[in-house]
């Protein structure tokens, strides 16, 4: 407490010794993961490229969005969509574990 004015300064204290959040590099995988499951889904989609382009596009913003550790839903949205191979459903793994270094 200040002697001067009674100001309480232990709750800044407080926030300025807590311990940083730290974070870990499963968004990011997740993201460039999901990203090449997109362009996998693209790549095999074939004769019905009309049917699954704008899913894929939506895949490979999901994956965007994981990179930059924004927007959890679109995120996740992006990994289901990339499914369809096994390294999206990675992706789409690493992403949910990772939901707290989300903003």
């Amino acid at each position: 407490m200040c002697q001067y004015c009674g100001h309480d300064y232990r709750m800044l204290m407080a926030g300025l010794l807590a311990a940083p959040r730290k974070e870990s590099s499963k968004p990011i995988i997740g993201g460039v993961l999901i990203l090449i499951g997109a362009l996998l889904l693209t790549v095999g989609a074939g004769i019905c490229l009309l049917v699954l382009f704008p899913l894929a596009i939506l895949a490979f913003i999901g994956g965007v969005f994981a990179l930059m550790r924004k927007n959890y839903a679109l995120a996740v949205v992006g990994g289901v969509l990339s499914i369809p191979s096994i390294v999206g459903l990675v992706g789409l793994i690493l992403v949910i574990l990772s939901k707290d270094e989300f903003q």
